[in-house]
């Protein structure tokens, strides 16, 4: 089947067949690109071959070649370099199916079973037994010796040349110094003459040829190598030179393929051995071997450098193309001076090559495959071609993708191209993932508003497995102009938190995510309050904006919203006594993130109402003087509400909901452990109790540690009115789900509404060595329970 041909790599002497653009290029050795470029007017292409510094190529039959000229082995009559495609010379009703180029010489096989051959004649390469006087031939001429034989392959390398024929024999001619012929002697053979060490054995079904070694494969699986060793390219684990085909085994393993390279060889294995892909000789590093050695798996076809080329290129059953070796001119895509790791992945080739062919420093790919030819149109920047040569195809609904599960709308949004009506047909695959479980818009964002409108139907914007929105992808990617889209456009919740526990913005530096959100009205805290606490709430907004926490005051229906990641509720009697305000705490705010604070000090009447806003942390600001101090408190409680990560559940049962902040058991510390929440000028007074938990050996936690790390908190009640500290730790406790136990010191002690309601089920246990004791009971109690339900909790888990 015909197709197009892309080349990249070297282009010192015009192998690539193609100008490169947009580079400046001084000295030849600059001449190189990693970027595959078109060979445009070739739209027929069935063959590729290319040399160390020249490529040819078949196009409707016809041979033409580019590159280095040298010995005419360009077969144009004449010895001159041709940077672009220029036609061999041969008869105009000639036709070739296979090309092969040779170092110094080329050969062809046409369509009437002839082979010809064309370039330097010495060391009989050629098979024509030329007269050492004549040192080049600058066109095809037919290998009279190869007419008694159909044949099946030709091979070129080196100064020696090979054929396959149908009923499997091996023919070689040309130079011989190092045995590369397999005839069992050193002398160069200027005709083409059969193996005879195959008469009689399976017959050879692939040849190859290096510099100076030659191998095959025959019918039953087994390779042989013969020729020079020095570099270990023939794979037997020794470095003796071989003048007749030596087997080269492998455990267990049958070979369906060989390709070699200049000084190193490469065989593919069967499927019984899952396609191996198996390395020897002088190649890279780690990678050289004097034996085969495995280095990749699932390999449908190989393609070796020649000549002192140190690179190879493989595609896999599954259409992926990888390069392995060095990349100093990007022939394996990669511009840099350096070794490609193993299986590495072409990047830029997304579609499947029918074809690979390596030189010394350049590379072609042959596309027969018309949806992986579109595709690496669109990947490389050839849009319009291809909707000009193809719009039947852009028309149709195409359900293919390639090697990643991409889809045309994958390549679409990759490439970052520009809204074309022709792509409307394609937003169906909005909702198909590739194999990174990545939807199309996670690579450009205004494919989903192409169409100026969301359809959540067919839109995804979570992975399954990480939870990650495609907010998280942008941000982790620093895709600006996404992360902004995605925003505004998209209205991607800020809030979700992936399987990590973090949501978007959080990865991103606290000062440029602070800046994103104000320009999105993206609001962290929103601060529930009557107009008549607005000028200490702007206070508590102009300390939070301080410290990069975006806020909003919410006064009404007007300004409500409910998108925050907490809220703070400011209690005053127009907070307390306005249905807005009741409704929106009983409904909405309180089964979210919560801290309460006094606006103004006034009765809470309503006890449902008590019992949401002190079950919150709470912190005074009824008072000017104390605003530095509550304000303290009050950022401490705010960054709880944005910075705790919930605790996933369900995963199991693949649910991998986040549970919200109330739904949890009471956390834990490492060890058994109590808080203590008093009066800190009066610690003397208290100390009989402390002497008392110390002889107990009951670990008390520091009250700078904070509430979080203990198990259970203390409350030592000495007065009615507690100290907003005291109140914060005693609303940030049961905002936990601590368990709470008052201890009261003096047995007058008459509580406010709202610790009355706090303590109601609490037992009245008094500052006394009896009540000491009963005290340690409930301690030692609830250390019991709390152990055992973390067991129970384990054993669902």
């Amino acid at each position: 089947m015909a197709g197009r041909l892309f080349m990249f790599g070297k282009n010192s002497h015009g192998q690539l067949g193609v100008e490169i653009q947009g580079k400046d290029i001084i000295y030849d050795q600059e001449n190189f690109t990693s970027v595959p470029l078109l060979l445009e007017t070739f739209s027929e292409v069935t063959c590729v071959a290319c040399g160390p510094s020249y490529s040819g190529f078949i196009n409707k039959g016809r041979l033409y070649m580019m590159g280095d000229g040298s010995f005419g082995k360009l077969g144009n009559g004449t010895t001159e370099d041709k940077r672009v495609p220029t036609p061999v010379l041969h008869e105009e009703y000639e036709r070739f199916v296979v090309l092969v180029a040779g170092n110094e010489h080329s050969m062809a096989l046409g369509a009437n079973g002839f082979v010809y051959s064309w370039g330097s004649t010495t060391m009989g390469r050629l098979g024509h037994g030329d007269n050492m006087l004549l040192k080049v031939r600058t066109t095809p001429k037919i290998i009279n010796g190869l007419k008694p034989y159909k044949i099946a392959q030709i091979a070129a390398c080196g100064a020696c040349s090979a054929a396959v024929t149908e009923c499997g024999k091996l023919i070689t001619w040309g130079l011989n110094k190092n045995g590369q012929l397999g005839h069992g002697n050193l002398i160069d053979q200027p005709l083409p003459k059969v193996v005879e060490f195959f008469n009689g054995l399976f017959p050879v079904v692939k040849v190859s040829i290096g510099n100076r070694q030659m191998g095959c494969i025959d019918s039953k699986g087994s390779l042989f190598m013969w020729g020079i060793n020095e570099s270990y390219q023939l794979g037997d684990g020794t470095s003796f030179q071989k003048n007749s085909p030596t087997p080269i085994k492998v455990k267990n393993v049958e070979f369906r393929d060989i390709i070699l390279g200049g000084d190193f060889g490469t065989a593919i294995s069967t499927a019984a051995d899952n396609n191996s892909l198996y390395v020897w000789g002088g190649f890279v590093r780690e990678y050289a071997s004097s034996k085969p050695k495995k280095i990749a798996e699932n390999v449908q076809s190989v393609a070796c450098s020649v000549d002192c080329g140190k690179h190879l290129t493989f595609r896999k059953f599954d259409g992926s193309t990888h390069s392995i070796g060095w990349s100093r001119y990007g022939q394996t895509t990669y511009e840099m001076d350096t070794l490609v790791a193993e299986n590495s992945l072409m990047e830029t080739i997304i579609g499947t090559p029918s074809q690979i062919s390596c030189g010394a420093y350049h590379t072609a790919l042959l596309f027969t495959d018309l949806p992986s030819y579109v595709y690496q149109l669109i990947k490389l920047g050839h849009l319009n071609r291809a909707i000009h040569e193809f719009p039947n195809y852009l028309k149709l609904h195409s359900t293919f993708v390639n090697y990643n599960l991409d889809t045309i709308l994958h390549v679409i949004c990759k490439a970052r191209l520009e809204y074309r009506d022709e792509f409307k047909k394609f937003f169906n695959l909005l909702s198909s993932p590739n194999k990174d479980s990545l939807y199309p818009h996670f690579y450009h964002a205004e494919v989903a508003v192409w169409d100026g409108k969301l359809n959540p139907d067919i839109i995804n914007y979570q992975i399954p497995q990480t939870l990650d929105t495609c907010l998280h992808y942008y941000v982790k990617n620093k895709m600006e102009s996404d992360i902004q889209l995605a925003m505004s456009a998209l209205k991607i919740d800020t809030k979700t938190r992936n399987k990590a526990g973090k949501r978007a913005l959080e990865l991103m530096p606290i000062e440029e995510a602070y800046q994103l959100k104000c320009r999105n009205n993206c609001y962290d805290i929103g601060i529930v309050t009557a107009p008549c606490n607005e000028f200490i709430v702007n206070s508590i907004i102009q300390s939070l904006h301080t410290n990069h926490i975006n806020s909003c005051m919410i006064t009404s229906s007007y300004n409500m919203n409910n998108n925050c990641i907490g809220y703070i509720f400011c209690i005053s009697k127009s907070t307390l006594t306005e249905l807005f305000y009741r409704d929106l705490l009983l409904n909405f705010v309180s089964k979210q993130p919560m801290v309460s604070i006094w606006g103004e000090k006034t009765p809470i009447e309503d006890p449902v109402m008590e019992s949401c806003i002190y079950r919150s942390q709470l912190v005074d600001f009824s008072q000017q003087s104390v605003y530095e101090k509550s304000i303290s408190v009050l950022l401490q409680g705010v960054h709880n509400m944005i910075s705790f990560i919930p605790k996933v559940e369900g995963e199991d049962e693949g649910q991998g909901d986040i549970k919200a902040d109330a739904d949890y058991i009471t956390s834990r510390s490492d060890q058994e452990s109590i808080f203590v929440s008093f009066d800190p000028s009066k610690a003397k007074q208290f100390k009989p109790l402390f002497d008392y938990f110390q002889e107990k050996q009951i670990d008390i936690i520091p009250r700078e540690k904070g509430v979080l790390q203990s198990w259970l908190v203390i409350v030592i009640l000495e007065r009615p009115d507690l100290s907003p500290l005291m109140r914060d730790e005693i609303s940030l406790a049961e905002n936990r789900n601590k368990l709470v136990i008052p201890i009261y010191y003096g047995s007058f002690i008459q509580l406010d509404k709202g610790l009355t309601y706090s303590f109601a089920n609490s037992p009245r246990i008094l500052f006394t060595p009896q009540g000491f004791d009963q005290l340690l009971l409930s301690i030692k109690l609830q250390f019991k329970l709390l152990n055992q339900t973390f067991k129970l909790l384990s054993l669902k888990k």
